[in-house]
């Protein structure tokens, strides 16, 4: 008996230990597609503006179209994820996306930039970044999932730490076209480990979620437990959480598309606002960690209408604090804004499952992308207005302060089975 024991416990160690093995071969891909597509894409509009003549409303709109390229295809490729597998689909993804960004990197017009971004980057960054990191993390994992989800979301603030930096020194030193060559390099090269030697789920080598060794007598497949997809879009939830994500997700896409213009109006060199940015990306690591593990524990909806609301107040001294150090202290408490995102598909696996999980999320960001599109464009465009950022700036604080009521709403209305508080350990 007591060597039974020992096996059970030593099984159980190794199974939670290859769980947070493939959290970490996730970190390189979403490290790469952060600090190149998400976090880098703004240290890219002054130049091109410079170099094409491109006005800050086509570069408003550039990207904004991108970010509706990505959220359109991401049903696409949670279909796929769900029936060929998430590790299949990210090998696709690093190496298209990094000819993207060789493409981008050639572009001599505004029309190539155009298409370079709108298609092959903009149909895998996503992916790269996001998508099946999380997919295969929401396999992984059940009662942990938040906390597992938050040290992805770290790991993405450490590559932005790092790639930041290197891509703003190359802008500044070589120009735009090697600095998008090197982001393209960057994700092949962090992507590739990761596509190659992960695992979709833990059943693959005889596991369960959390680190569960064995199977059932039975040979019931985990896998297949859950809501489907016309299940979950029948349902309260799924609508609350899209309403949710459209409000967050535009708040913080607006926010990151012009961050480097924004700091530059507000004061900051460009060289200052690209640190600034480096600096968001740095304090949002430690913030993330902990709100995923205080998540699972005191209720991710919770947590995540509480990030919202400090988001807003971020913004809200932004705009009224007239630059200076208030750039600094606002940009820091912007840095947990990016927690949101975990916290949300961890409560879409809480509430839906495995079985349809990535197809469900990526309708959820298809619907966050509409509002990814109209925020940078109506951002750019009362900028060429108004000559600032003020107006705009309220209306994303307005976002986030409604994005907390949302997912408070979400709390206090949900079923039982769609409560905040995590699931109980077996």
């Amino acid at each position: 008996m007591s060597m039974q024991r020992v096996s059970s416990a030593y099984a159980q160690a190794k199974s939670a230990f290859y769980g947070w093995r493939i959290t970490g071969l996730m970190l390189g891909p979403r490290a790469g597609g952060t600090g190149v597509y998400i976090f880098g894409s703004t240290l890219f509009i002054l130049p091109l503006e410079q170099a094409l003549g491109m006005s800050r409303a086509t570069s408003s709109l550039l990207f904004a179209m991108a970010n509706l390229m990505s959220a359109a295809s991401a049903p696409i490729s949670g279909y796929f994820m769900d029936r060929v597998g998430p590790r299949k689909v990210l090998l696709l993804s690093v190496v298209v996306c990094s000819l993207g960004y060789a493409a981008f990197a050639a572009a001599d017009s505004v029309t190539l930039v155009f298409v370079a971004f709108l298609g092959p980057i903009s149909l895998t960054s996503l992916n790269v970044a996001f998508n099946v990191s999380t997919a295969i993390v929401n396999n992984w994992f059940d009662r942990n999932r938040a906390t597992a989800m938050g040290v992805l979301q770290a790991g993405a603030g450490v590559g932005s730490l790092i790639i930041l930096p290197i891509l703003a020194f190359a802008i500044n030193l070589w120009g735009w076209r090697a600095a998008a060559l090197l982001g393209g390099g960057i994700i092949l090269m962090l992507g590739l480990p990761a596509a190659l030697l992960a695992k979709d789920t833990p059943e693959e080598i005889g596991l369960f979620p959390d680190g569960n060794a064995g199977r059932s007598n039975d040979g019931a497949d985990d896998r297949l437990t859950g809501a489907s997809t016309r299940e979950a879009l029948r349902s309260r939830a799924f609508w609350l959480l899209a309403m949710a994500g459209v409000f967050f997700g535009g708040a913080i896409i607006a926010v990151q598309v012009h961050f480097v213009p924004i700091m530059v109006w507000r004061g900051s060199s460009e060289v200052t606002a690209a640190a600034q940015l480096t600096m968001m990306a740095a304090a949002g690591i430690p913030q993330v960690l902990f709100v995923g593990w205080i998540a699972d524990r005191v209720g991710r909806l919770t947590v995540g209408a509480g990030l919202s609301l400090l988001a807003a107040a971020g913004v809200t001294l932004l705009n009224a604090g007239g630059g200076g150090w208030t750039t600094w202290v606002a940009a820091l408490m912007l840095a947990g804004a990016q927690g949101i995102y975990p916290l949300t598909w961890a409560t879409v696996g809480q509430i839906f499952g495995r079985r349809s999980y990535s197809t469900i999320r990526g309708y959820l960001m298809g619907l966050q992308g509409l509002a990814g599109v109209a925020t940078p464009v109506a951002a750019g465009f009362l900028f060429e207005r108004t000559g600032g950022y003020t107006q705009a700036l309220w209306g994303v604080a307005i976002m986030w302060a409604l994005a907390a009521v949302v997912l408070t709403m979400t709390l206090r209305s949900a079923s039982p089975l769609l409560t905040d508080q995590p699931r109980a350990r077996a």
